[in-house]
């Protein structure tokens, strides 16, 4: 990692009196950096390493000097950290897209996927040939392959591709595309080493979402890790050594007592406890974990039980394995592998949210009904919230949807320990997440969600630096039984409420029915078109109009800025039709300050003569389309009219 070499070379230095102070803030902004990326992929210990020598850094030379000793400790501790991490996931990037390759012979395919691949903030590289993906995969990052299953030379010659990967490149998942459907096909392809079957018959937008979701579960199942809790050392040693090469994350806490903060951390998956810990013993931390909501159901296994009234009495206490300190390292890493595809299967069941670790749909759904159930006897009232980011969207495009899928989790984590224990808490519909809250009326409520909105206004990503990005919420609230007696009605009251104030401004939070005050109100129009080409875009906005559209139609940058966002905004539209350029400003100022306020979710950009560059720049930026005079008025009008309907 660079930002380990900076300080490397700072600490260097300082041990050669050459430290200067320079360098000594260039470390440990550099070290504060590598905190925050480490603490994203839940390397807890390492994280506190870095931040640490950033503090001793922070406090001038004097105290670089005073305090040499401690930092070149915390460097050799944090070098063992750190190179016990694949290179591969070393130099990850949290928001980091997919880098697919697309190996398929038929042109039209591979330029279709490429293109809904950027547009789902994918990297996309095409190889129309075996060999050549081959060579591709040898020498450029790729995190996944898309692997047309017949070419010309027949079936085989692709297994043998799949087979050659998965044992060369076992990190590289291979999803392979097939426009049959047979049994055949997919169990040769799962005894190959594939990790997917897709059919190419599905719209390649479709295709493509699917491909990505499969990597993401993939990723997921590659960064799950264990927690040891252990002063032991010869166990340490044992367990590292049998971990590491299996590809098994594990992260030390010596001190028992510190237990909370590194399990807020490291989020770990499964939890190792050293039978002999002390103050507190075993017995006692595996009853207070057990008692905290949040790690009520992580696996626990205890190494070195002595005896079967000591195992019983773990067993009682919520321990779900015991192991004795003479196990074979190869049976703990079996055992251990076991528990973790438990929790796999676990949540691909549905109790539980693989993303967020909140309650899945499913089991949410359950846990609403016995509340709302218990609010009819004993007369309480009872109100559903639905909420999502304002600016996450925005997130996924600019910052690739790993990006997304980091906030959305510390967004889940937030909403957790925000609310009561006794609520209940669920990622529903995508980016959504769903609040069931018992005991409290719709004022109350609203009361609440607007303390949230306040609380997701002070920066509560600050980890790593693009998640420094502002951001707001919207909320829609509902109540029972007065907007619905079921919860399926009153989902659907909470989310039109909730529409209401994302299609207003967002960061506000609306009860079922309300109406945002008359100096929110908007002038709805189907399209808002920005461009001062009269010659050309004239008779669009006419030929839209005749279709019964309601257009408005602005000629400059400024006036379009002016009309959809900001505190003069009086225009609201499902879609832009936006020049590249402009006579006051670039049109992509003007897109940018359209996605940073979620004011519309559709633009599609009109140019000249596009180069390739900017067609990919704008599809990146999330843009529907790019379309350059002078126009074919019957195929921009039918663009359009899709792009409505699918709002």
């Amino acid at each position: 990692m660079g930002r380990r070499i900076v300080v490397e070379q700072a600490i260097a230095a300082l041990f050669g009196n050459g430290l200067t102070d320079s360098m000594r803030r260039n470390a440990e902004r550099e070290a504060e950096k590598l905190a925050s990326l480490v603490g994203s992929y839940g390397l807890g210990a390492a994280a506190r390493m870095a931040r640490e020598i950033a503090s001793i850094m922070s406090g001038g030379l004097g105290s670089a000097r005073m305090q040499s000793s401690r930092l070149l400790e915390l460097l050799t501790a944090l070098r063992r950290e750190l190179d016990r991490i694949p290179e591969s996931d070393a130099q990850e990037d949290p928001k980091a897209a997919a880098h697919v390759l697309i190996v398929d012979h038929t042109t039209g395919f591979t330029e279709a996927a490429s293109i809904e691949a950027v547009k789902l903030g994918m990297n996309a590289e095409i190889a129309f040939d075996i060999n050549s993906a081959k060579g591709y995969i040898a020498t450029q990052a790729t995190n996944l392959v898309l692997l047309d299953l017949y070419f010309p030379d027949g079936r085989e010659r692709s297994l043998e591709f799949i087979r050659e990967v998965a044992r060369t490149h076992p990190r590289i998942p291979v999803i392979a595309l097939s426009a049959s459907d047979n049994f055949d096909d997919r169990l040769q392809v799962a005894r190959a080493g594939g990790r997917g079957f897709l059919r190419k018959t599905r719209p390649v937008r479709e295709l493509m979402q699917l491909a990505l979701h499969r990597w993401q579960q993939l990723r997921q199942e590659t960064q799950m890790s264990a927690l040891l809790a252990s002063a032991d050392r010869d166990l340490k040693a044992r367990i590292l050594t049998a971990f590491e090469p299996a590809g098994l994350h594990v992260h030390v806490d010596e001190d028992p007592q510190s237990i909370w903060n590194t399990l807020s951390l490291s989020n770990p998956d499964l939890l190792l406890i050293d039978a002999g810990l002390d103050n507190p013993g075993v017995l006692d931390l595996c009853r207070l974990i057990r008692n905290e909501s949040r790690w009520s159901t992580i696996p626990i296994l205890v190494v070195g039980a002595s005896d079967a009234q000591s195992t019983n009495a773990l067993l009682a206490s919520g321990v779900d394995d015991c192991m004795p300190r003479e196990i074979d390292g190869a049976q703990m890493v079996e055992r251990v592998r076991s528990r973790m595809k438990r929790i796999q299967l676990y949540r691909s069941f549905g109790q539980v949210d693989a993303l967020t670790g909140t309650s899945s749909i499913q089991q949410s759904t359950q846990l609403m009904n016995q509340l709302l159930r218990l609010s009819e006897r004993q007369r309480q009232p009872f109100c559903l919230l639905v909420t999502a980011l304002d600016q996450i969207e925005i997130i996924r495009k600019t910052e690739g949807p790993n990006a997304a899928d980091v906030v959305q989790h510390r967004l889940a984590q937030l909403l957790v320990g925000f609310f009561r224990n006794e609520d209940v808490v669920a990622r529903w519909e995508g980016d959504n997440f769903v609040v069931a809250l018992f005991g409290i009326d719709r004022d109350r409520a609203v009361a609440r969600a607007t303390q949230l909105l306040h609380k997701i206004t002070q920066n509560p990503f600050p980890e790593p630096e693009w998640a420094s990005l502002p951001v707001t919420l919207s909320a829609g609230l509902a109540q029972y039984p007065v907007d619905g007696e079921t919860i399926e009605t009153l989902h659907e009251a909470a989310a039109t409420a909730y529409q209401i104030a994302r299609d207003h401004g967002g960061n506000r939070a609306l009860r079922a029915g309300e109406v945002p005050t008359p100096s929110a109100l908007l002038e709805r129009v189907n399209v808002v078109v920005v461009d001062d080409n009269a010659e050309s875009i004239g008779p669009v906005v006419e030929a839209m109009q005749e279709d019964k559209l309601t257009v408005r139609w602005l000629r400059t940058g400024a006036d379009a800025i002016r009309t959809l966002t900001g505190s003069s905004r009086n225009v609201g539209t499902s879609l832009v039709l936006l020049a590249a350029e402009l006579p006051d400003m670039d049109g992509f100022l003007v897109f940018r300050q359209l996605l940073r306020e979620v004011v519309v979710r559709n633009v599609i950009i009109l140019a000249d003569q596009p180069s390739q560059d900017q067609v990919l720049a704008a599809l990146q930026l999330g843009a529907l389309d790019y379309i350059s005079r002078p126009f074919d008025i019957p195929a921009l009008l039918e663009r359009v009219h899709n792009a409505l309907d699918a709002e």
